[in-house]
């Protein structure tokens, strides 16, 4: 078996003068690319932490909703409508998943970004909206938010902002964006609401 060689594959973020490596610049200990700034990283925690509390509260609306009556529902049948609305909204979750680079490619990140929390959060206006009807109403705003919250989910910046020394550090990143989304969420936005 032929061995690798580490040393030909590793990054080379820079060269100085001399044609030496330089090593790559360093952000609360992470190696980051070149003009990657601390909002940058902040972005990595950010997408993910911003996505957890839109899908979570959005989850939790809705249950709640189609147990206050807003809907012409049994109410013995609402477990079983929210677990299809959650189902149902999955297929072209995962459609779309396999293309939203393609849409970073065309639009870039920061507008990607942008137009997927904006259409989330306009789109969770419309919830209450589509009572007393859950299906095709319901199940049509549900997707459209899901499907805007999954740009956040597969965003590049972990590889577009580190090093590839540390992108399973910024993998790692963006796990503690999750949590800390769903923290928030659960023990700050249902507390209020």
């Amino acid at each position: 078996m032929h061995e690798r060689n580490y040393e030909r594959t590793m990054t080379i973020t820079s060269m100085d003068d001399m044609g030496n490596k330089k090593e790559p610049p360093k952000l609360f200990g992470l190696p980051v690319k070149h003009g990657v700034s601390r909002l940058n990283l902040f972005a990595i925690l950010l997408s993910p932490l911003l996505m957890m509390i839109i899908s979570t509260y959005l989850n939790a609306a809705v249950v709640l909703m189609l147990s206050d009556g807003y809907y012409n529902i049994d109410q013995a049948d609402k477990g079983a409508i929210a677990g299809k609305l959650v189902s149902y909204s999955l297929p072209p979750t995962v459609a779309f998943t396999l293309v939203v680079g393609y849409v970073y490619d065309i639009f870039g990140r920061r507008w990607t970004l942008y137009i997927s929390f904006m259409l989330a959060s306009t789109l969770m206006f419309f919830i209450p909206r589509t009572a007393p009807v859950v299906f095709p109403s319901l199940l049509l705003v549900r997707m459209g938010v899901v499907l805007a919250l999954v740009p956040p989910v597969a965003s590049p910046l972990v590889a577009d902002y580190l090093d590839k020394s540390a992108i399973r550090k910024g993998a790692a990143l963006i796990g503690v964006g999750f949590i800390i989304g769903e923290i928030i969420c659960i023990g700050g936005l249902f507390t209020i609401t």
